[in-house]
């Protein structure tokens, strides 16, 4: 079979390997592996799996009937959040987990399911150290085949969840060194893996750069512009690339302003040079992105209205969460109401 030697990261247990077209090979790549009882895991019915495969609300009993040395996630971030979510649960009843977990992802995002962070149905975040999976097999061919607008806003999430990270982990710490590995990266490959269809090593580079990102999450959690997009995803029927996408350009300067541990100047050429790249990024695809919170409500987008309660419950999301405590403790809320109006009314934040 025609695969790339796994690779492993010094900062985490987990390992990678890039697999192109894995899917058509599943079941060679399982027998060379040497798993003897797979549990296959894909919510969205795929025409390209041909051995048997449950649901992600399946894992469960499906793990009760039949013994298992290998539970194979295929899927996107909500497909690993709703099995880590179990695997939890198993991990407790059992004292332990006894198979490997691998994860095939189909989008940039779900890549970060590397972390042992999960998000549960309530919309809380969750760290176990023992749902980091053993191996990440990434296959550009699942990524290139992505549709445009949102592999571009995945993309820009990406990015997003970079910076965020970025300003709140000391210099010269191993968290940083990632980031600043997995920013090199992005910035380099990060348009032609959306825009060549001929640039494989690009996706795959791309998708490293998520899993540097989230070997660097294993270590810290994200910062406050994490915790503001879950909270507008938890009010409005964006979802967590598109409310990344959008409050990036008013909360990133104000984040940059009020704290930072980058020094000054990096950090006021880092927002540039990704305000940039994220207009580079999302260029093919302005008119169906909305600008702002309110636009979201409005034509051509017609999304559905956001309240000034539903606003005030953003508002509280982020100041009341573990991000907001753990990366700006200091912070008072009248500080976030204004961040998040901003988002909504778009002017500049201070």
């Amino acid at each position: 079979m025609d695969m790339k030697s796994p690779l492993m990261s010094a900062y985490s247990q987990s390992g990678y390997a890039c697999v192109p077209g894995i899917i058509g090979k599943l079941g060679e790549w399982i027998e060379m592996k040497g798993w003897a009882s797979p549990l296959i895991v894909c919510d969205a019915p795929s025409p390209l799996i041909t051995l048997e495969y449950v649901r992600s609300s399946q894992v469960a009993p499906a793990l009760k009937s039949s013994p298992c040395d290998v539970i194979i996630i295929f899927g996107d971030e909500i497909t690993t959040d709703r099995v880590k979510g179990t695997l939890r649960d198993i991990y407790h009843e059992k004292k332990g987990l006894p198979f490997e977990t691998v994860i095939i992802p189909t989008t940039y995002c779900a890549v970060r399911s590397v972390s042992g962070r999960y998000l549960d149905e309530k919309g809380i975040y969750h760290f176990s150290s023992y749902l980091v999976p053993s191996l990440l097999v990434i296959d550009e061919e699942i990524l290139r085949n992505r549709e445009s607008l949102a592999a571009s806003l995945e993309a820009v999430s990406l990015m997003v969840h970079i910076f965020d990270m970025f300003t709140s982990t000391v210099s010269g710490s191993c968290q940083r060194h990632l980031l600043e590995e997995a920013y090199t990266i992005f910035s380099r490959h990060a348009y032609d893996a959306l825009y060549s269809r001929g640039a494989a090593a690009s996706r795959e580079l791309l998708a490293i750069a998520s899993y540097l990102t989230a070997t660097a999450q294993n270590i810290s959690p994200p910062g406050i512009i994490d915790a503001c997009s879950r909270a507008v995803v938890n009010h409005s029927d964006l979802n967590a690339a598109e409310s990344a996408s959008l409050a990036f350009p008013y909360l990133g300067p104000a984040v940059c302003q009020v704290q930072t541990s980058m020094e000054e100047k990096r950090a006021e050429k880092m927002m540039e040079e990704m305000l940039l790249l994220r207009e580079n990024l999302l260029s093919a695809h302005t008119s169906h992105i909305p600008k702002t919170l309110h636009a979201v409500s409005r034509p051509p987008f017609s999304r559905g209205t956001i309240s000034l309660t539903e606003l005030a419950a953003i508002a509280d999301d982020v100041y009341n969460s573990i991000e907001t405590a753990v990366s700006m403790p200091d912070i008072d809320h009248q500080s976030i109401i204004s961040w998040v109006e901003s988002i909504y009314w778009g002017y500049e934040s201070t």
